[in-house]
């Protein structure tokens, strides 16, 4: 009978995900907590983002994609002619704006 040595590293790195996939950063865990579950996928980390963008996993091939993030920003709703808060990821939605300018008194 021959031993066989099976080597479990001490911790793996995964990628922490946030509600739309997004990329939030790294965690290293012990192999025993490492679960199939929505926050964490084990992927390398994206490259460096730039300001505006969100790297998002595509879970089908498991690769990054940039997207436009501005969530937090204050736009103008062109429709109730209000200020917003954007608070999803992707490009702005047709019906919000950054120029106000652009949207007052047209109909």
């Amino acid at each position: 009978m021959e031993n066989v040595i099976i080597e479990v590293p001490e911790y793996i790195r995964v990628c922490m995900l946030g509600e739309y996939g997004e990329f939030l950063g790294t965690v290293d865990l012990p192999p025993e907590k490492i679960k199939d579950c929505s926050w964490q996928a084990q992927v390398e980390p994206p490259e460096v983002v730039g300001l505006g963008q969100a790297a998002v996993l595509n879970r089908e091939d498991n690769t990054w994609q940039l997207v436009s993030d501005y969530r937090g920003t204050t736009v103008w709703d062109t429709k109730t002619k209000k200020e917003v808060i954007v608070d999803y990821l992707g490009e702005l939605k047709e019906k919000h704006s950054f120029d106000i300018g652009t949207t007052v008194g047209k109909e």
